[in-house]
């Protein structure tokens, strides 16, 4: 699993490349408009899969440490001690780091979904100017 941040990233500059449109282009990103929301939509539930096995391991990790205690402590004592683990701080900080880029890719995705009414609302004026 690629790091969320390494993903950010690479993603904002490809949706760059993805979203600009002029009149040279306009074509080709019309054409491609469908190819490029499934293509990030797909990426946006990839991170949700993400963020669900690593969630799944913070609550494992958790419950290890439950059951490995020699003493038996509540299980609010024994999460206080784990959130001092770096392990599981690392953990945490790549939860919020996939909660992050999952808000991204679903703004970007309305962006995407806007872009047809922007690129046909381009081709009109387009017409009108000619």
């Amino acid at each position: 699993m690629e790091k969320a941040d390494e993903l950010f990233e690479k993603y904002a500059k490809e949706l760059e490349l993805d979203t600009q449109v002029d009149v040279t282009n306009l074509r080709d990103k019309l054409e491609s408009l469908a190819h490029n929301r499934s293509k990030w939509m797909y990426r946006w539930r990839q991170c949700e899969k993400n963020l669900y096995r690593l969630k799944s391991a913070e609550n494992e990790y958790i419950e290890q440490s439950v059951n490995s205690s020699p003493i038996e402590l509540s299980k609010a004592k024994i999460s206080k001690k784990v959130e001092t683990d770096p392990n599981y701080k690392k953990l945490v900080d790549e939860i919020h780091d996939y909660e992050t880029l999952i808000a991204y890719l679903e703004e970007n995705n309305k962006i995407l979904k806007d872009m047809g009414y922007s690129m046909t609302n381009l081709v009109e004026l387009l017409k009108f100017e000619g």
